[in-house]
């Protein structure tokens, strides 16, 4: 079987598009279209990668006296499974598992912030309006933001955790996960820039409400400005962990 036939049947086998394929290994949708065909063959740094995706040896991708292996378990594309030890390489599906669940953790982190710190505010409007509106009315909403809010910023943290251990020292990216890495890092730099610029103006705004409240003084400006510097707390808080969650964390590119 030569490598044409061999990269067709190992892309079904793991139920793959030619498009999606493409994408994983940074060519177009043609380019492995033509491979399938036997109409050009792959640069040596293209046999690498799907070498790697397809985890096989380019031993068995390159000669064609090599036959090809049986369906392999479900569990198997969870292992590395490189004859090399690759104990301590972060695979390109850790890697989009990795990114998928950061994505998860900085909206729960993010939506938490913004409940817990939004939590008094009703109560302060509702404390305005009537004392027993307050008790209940706005305690509970408070009560419920507050365990809401800390619930999923404490879910957030713990998605987070289980990824520690790929910042360790001894662990590093392989080379179609660091093409991926770029890839994300590149599309995404200037949706992680504008969200720490609002956190960062948010937070300046956040301070204006406190200086009518030092000079008017008085029930209502003291809860209207406080509900105000609370919102834009909150905003600069949820903008700022999620950014740093989905798109500040870093890798090691060697």
């Amino acid at each position: 079987m030569i490598i044409d036939e061999k990269i067709m049947r190992l892309r079904r086998m793991r139920g793959w598009t030619q498009e999606e394929l493409a994408d994983k290994v940074g060519v177009s949708r043609q380019a492995v279209s033509r491979w399938e065909s036997g109409g050009a063959l792959p640069d040596v740094d293209k046999i690498l990668l799907l070498a790697e995706l397809f985890e096989v040896s380019t031993d068995y991708l390159l000669k064609d006296s090599e036959t090809l292996p049986e369906a392999p378990d479900p569990d198997h594309f969870d292992k590395l499974t490189n004859d090399q030890n690759r104990e301590n390489e972060i695979t390109l599906t850790d890697l989009e598992r990795y990114l998928s669940s950061m994505h998860s953790a900085a909206s729960n982190l993010g939506v938490g912030c913004l409940l817990f710190l939004l939590s008094p505010v009703l109560l302060l409007i509702f404390s305005i309006i009537d004392t027993d509106l307050a008790m209940y009315g706005g305690m509970p909403i408070l009560i419920f933001l507050l365990i809401l809010g800390s619930t999923l910023i404490i879910l957030g943290s713990t998605r987070v955790g289980k990824w520690r251990y790929i910042f360790l020292s001894d662990y590093h990216l392989t080379p179609s996960a660091k093409q991926l890495l770029l890839k994300y890092q590149e599309k995404n730099r200037a949706k992680r820039n504008t969200l720490y610029v609002i956190s960062i103006i948010s937070l300046i705004l956040s301070i204006i409400p406190l200086i009518p409240m030092s000079i008017i003084g008085g029930e209502l400006a003291n809860a209207i400005c406080l509900s105000i510097f609370l919102l834009f707390l909150s905003i600069s808080a949820s903008t700022f962990s999620f950014a740093k969650t989905a798109f500040g964390r870093s890798f090691k590119l060697n």
